[in-house]
């Protein structure tokens, strides 16, 4: 039996969002919107997809969007935007967000549009206008999916990183898959066109591990559903996980888990028969 599986230790709650406004917006050279005295609730995301436009801010900042721009701001604070070139296509998502989305406000950000985003922007303008509130909180759930997005490109951008899930996926994608077996983190660092040390480095700090730290932890709670949910030996279980030494993998089972696999299948067993 071979499990493809993810399992955390510190889950991470993600943020909340209402959305009130989603729009695609195709403005040609006379397009010019001044707020003025309007309602302004939340926070407006822009994503420019062609074309060139501005954002005029009420403390007088000016804000250039060309094409795969992105720009954050809260709504209270604009004053104007409009089209500077012969047109200007854009998404406008206007919503209250909770904390969670580490994206700075009042700053433009470059990076790609890509088809799976415009894709989501799409399905989320699509159910954001049935007057139902199912959809309307899918339209919620997908916009949060759309603004993490976001933050991952930025975040990496500005801490001059590659995007991680265009060179780490490789390696965690194979480890995934390969955990029953022996691998270098050589191999690892080959698939994601690293050298060693640097992909070390990337790895541990976009994972908070080691990728033999990583690699142990997919092993042993792969071990773990093994003893709970088969009737393999202690044994067999260590081969199952990429593990040639039973007794090694006991001490290494225990080290994670303060108990070892033996006790540990007793004590699920025991409890289930209470």
């Amino acid at each position: 039996m071979h499990n493809d599986f993810a399992v955390v230790d510190n889950p991470v709650a993600s943020p909340s969002c209402a959305l009130f406004s989603a729009w695609k917006v195709h403005a040609e050279q006379v397009y010019r919107v001044s707020r003025g005295l309007a309602p302004a609730l939340g926070e407006v995301w822009w994503r420019t997809s062609s074309g060139e436009g501005e954002v005029i801010l009420k403390d007088g900042s000016l804000f250039r969007m060309r094409a795969d721009t992105l720009l954050r701001v809260a709504n209270t604070d604009i004053e104007s935007y409009r089209c500077t070139g012969e047109h200007w296509d854009f998404w406008w998502f206007n919503a209250d967000i909770d904390p969670g989305v580490e994206i700075p406000f009042s700053k433009v950000f470059s990076f790609d549009l890509t088809s799976e985003e415009e894709k989501l922007s799409h399905q989320i303008l699509d159910n954001l206008k049935v007057p139902l509130a199912h959809f309307r909180r899918l339209a919620n759930a997908d916009c949060v999916r759309l603004l993490l997005g976001w933050a991952v490109e930025v975040n990496e951008r500005r801490a001059g990183l590659p995007v991680r899930y265009g060179r780490l996926h490789p390696a965690l994608r194979y480890i995934h898959a390969n955990y029953d077996q022996s691998f270098s983190v050589d191999v690892l660092a080959t698939l994601c066109s690293y050298s060693v040390r640097r992909f070390r480095d990337v790895f541990l700090k976009e994972t908070g591990e080691t990728p033999v730290q990583y690699t142990t932890r997919i092993r042993l709670h792969a071990a773990r559903e093994l003893l709970l949910h088969t009737s393999a030996t202690v044994g067999e279980v260590a081969t199952r996980v990429g593990y040639t030494s039973p007794s090694y993998f006991s001490r290494v089972f225990t080290h994670r888990f303060h108990v070892t696999p033996t006790r540990f299948r007793q004590s699920v067993s025991a409890a289930g028969s209470d």
